[in-house]
């Protein structure tokens, strides 16, 4: 059916895929399963506690509520950035022509 150097050819085509899919599944769900860890672990621990529970929950909410302050915070750099990139761009499109836009109110 298939001589000794294409029977060697799949056995080694084989290997490789394999090791592919292993290598490739661990670094896309490594992160991801990891993630997973920490939250059971959380989840683990409020439910052994009966009195440091609420306390633990506590902290989630405030930790939660400092990245909502931090996310909110980059939203509003990113939207002055914005507003400051569309005026240099008008600033630049209008260069050629010598006709400025009207200065932004503050």
């Amino acid at each position: 059916m298939f001589n000794s150097g294409e029977l060697l050819a799949i056995i080694g085509m084989g290997v490789f895929v394999f090791l592919a899919m292993m290598i490739g599944g661990f670094v896309l769900l490594h992160p991801l399963a990891r993630r997973l860890g920490d939250v059971m672990d959380q989840w683990l621990r409020i439910r052994r506690s009966e009195m440091g529970g609420e306390n633990l929950l506590g902290e989630i909410h405030s930790e939660l509520g400092g990245l909502r302050g931090s996310l909110e915070t980059v939203a509003d750099r990113l939207d002055r950035l914005e507003e400051r990139q569309e005026f240099t761009e008008t600033l630049i499109e209008r260069k050629e022509t010598g006709v400025l836009p009207p200065s932004p109110e503050r």
